[in-house]
């Protein structure tokens, strides 16, 4: 199976790399028309309120709050303060996970270092929950090395172009995609070789009059100046951050983690249908660009409880405007996190339970809707019949035909395309009288390939819920504590005033930059960090 999806994989990305060989990405030293303005960096940062510093005039019911919630209504800080959330930001990853699970201090040195202060000595890889063992010291080492290369080397080497002076060719093996990904998000961000030259001013002409005789032994004139009255620019971008497509850096940040991910022999996956938050009676749409679960020791025959988990979450968000902390643009992004994390735990509590269907045992799924009167079956035009002489004709033409040894003519009469009908299924009732008469249970929201199960659990009461955030082209590492209980008051309702659980602490990292080698050294520990405790046994 996992042939099969590295297959899939290669094909896939194989059409999407030929489609972004057709952009003609410009080079760093071709002047050309100078691309908007680049956009500046902004990040959402909002300071969550107490509960118990409103007053009692100010509405915190949680479910009225966001059902009376109007479209393109602003959000206030009430939606945030509501659900009690306590962030702690810019943490160092040993305050957010056990320094036990992050790399040893030693493999943090660059991977020629590395390997000389280890020449003799042997480091064995710890055992997953899972049974199968953990990743061996060569692939941090390796993907070390690769994280640490220089953006212009890579470039080069990607773009297949002539080295330049100082410039070398590198082998990329593990993120050679997150590279190619990094090459077209540099096309809209990168601004570090950005040069706009202003037009030249053209000199006016001189009178006659006050013209000076050119003497005879001038050299040659000079140039003319340009007549270019636009601006030129050269450098890397096409565009300006704010005009990235989504998918460019949905793209950007899987490629980044997949490698890390795949050396825990766990995967990653998209939900096939639109994921909804549960609160009380509401349904509350979820964006995320996708999930990490574990794949089975045992590989089933079917893709029926092929994944377990889901282990963390990834979140994906193409705004670049927040504004203030106050603003409605950084409440709104907190509680896209904070939503997508709540998402992930709901889906970790339903680990031994079975799905209880909505509607299941409802008359209109369990009675026939069919009336059986002698009129005529539904779509069926006037004067055609009743059902049982419609039944009973297309029946016998049927049995003629099996007797018959001509052919069946294609010729059809007018008006036949509209009376064609289903020789076995409902005694030849049309299209829309089989539909009429189906019978059929709500559809299960329960994805059947994943196998829920709270993996990495503490044994406590408290699940904790890790997101990889990403805003522009950095990503940040999100840990949530969410106990059961308040779980259950989401789903449920009640009063959680003074409960000692009705609170979520929200502990994350800093932001990380993809285009910074150090900074992407540091986010790839703290995804192996966060790995490390999810598999520990």
């Amino acid at each position: 199976m996992g042939a099969v999806v590295s297959t899939l994989r290669h094909v896939r990305y194989a059409a999407h790399h030929r489609k972004r060989k057709r952009m003609n990405l410009p080079l760093d030293n071709k002047p050309r028309k100078p691309p908007p303005p680049a956009t500046p960096l902004t990040f959402p940062r909002h300071e969550p309120k107490d509960v118990s510093s409103y007053g009692a005039d100010v509405e915190l019911d949680i479910l009225k709050l966001f059902k009376n919630l109007l479209p393109n209504a602003p959000f206030t800080p009430n939606y945030v303060s509501v659900l009690n959330l306590h962030v702690n930001r810019d943490l160092p990853l040993t305050q957010i996970l056990s320094e036990q699970y992050l790399p040893l201090s030693l493999w943090q040195r660059e991977a020629s270092d590395a390997i000389v202060g280890l020449a003799g000595h042997s480091i064995h890889p710890p055992v997953l929950n899972d049974g199968s063992p953990g990743p061996e010291y060569e692939h941090y080492t390796a993907f070390v090395k690769e994280l640490l290369f220089d953006n212009e080397d890579v470039f080069y080497t990607i773009e297949r172009r002539k080295l330049e002076w100082q410039r070398k060719h590198v082998k990329l093996v593990h993120f050679r995609r997150f590279y190619q990904e990094l090459h077209v998000v540099a096309g809209y961000w990168d601004t570090s070789l950005d040069n706009v030259t202003p037009p030249a001013q053209k000199t006016p002409p001189e009178s006659p009059s006050t013209a000076p005789t050119p003497s005879v032994d001038t050299a040659t004139p000079s140039s003319p100046p340009s007549t270019n009255p636009e601006h030129t620019y050269m450098g890397r971008r096409i565009s300006t951050g704010s005009d990235l497509p989504p998918s460019f850096q949905h793209r950007l940040i899987c490629e980044f983690i997949y490698p890390i991910i795949r050396a825990f022999g766990c995967h990653f996956d998209t939900p096939r249908t639109q994921p909804y938050l549960s609160l009380q009676t509401l349904r509350i749409p979820i964006s995320l660009a996708g999930m990490i679960f574990r794949v089975p020791k045992e590989r089933p025959t079917s893709d029926k409880e092929s994944m377990e988990g889901p282990l963390l979450v990834i979140q994906t968000r193409p705004q670049t405007k927040f504004g203030d902390g106050e603003g409605s643009a950084a409440i709104l992004d907190i509680l896209k996190e904070v939503g997508c994390m709540l998402l992930i735990a709901q889906y970790r509590a339903r680990e031994g339970k079975k799905e209880v269907i909505d509607n299941a045992d409802k008359w209109f799924v369990t009675k026939p809707r069919w009336g059986g009167g002698t009129g005529l079956a539904v779509g069926q035009p006037l004067g055609f019949g009743s059902i049982d002489e419609v039944a009973e004709e297309k029946m016998l033409q049927h049995r003629v035909r099996e007797k018959s040894d001509e052919p069946p003519t294609k010729k059809r009469t007018p008006g036949r395309r509209s009376l064609r009908t289903s020789k076995q299924k409902d005694g030849g009732l049309p299209k829309v009288g089989r539909v009429e008469k189906s019978i059929m249970a709500p559809t299960p929201k329960w994805d059947r390939r994943v196998k829920y199960l709270r993996i990495g659990k503490p044994d406590e009461d408290f699940d904790d819920i890790f997101m990889i955030s990403c805003v522009n082209h950095h990503i940040s590492i999100l840990r949530l504590r969410v106990h059961e209980k308040y779980l259950d008051y989401i789903l449920n309702g009640g009063d959680p005033s003074g409960q000692p659980w009705f609170e979520l602490p929200m502990e994350r990292s800093r932001w990380f930059d993809l285009f910074n080698p150090k900074d992407r050294r540091e986010a790839m520990n703290g995804i192996w960090g966060v790995m490390s405790y999810m598999m520990r046994p």
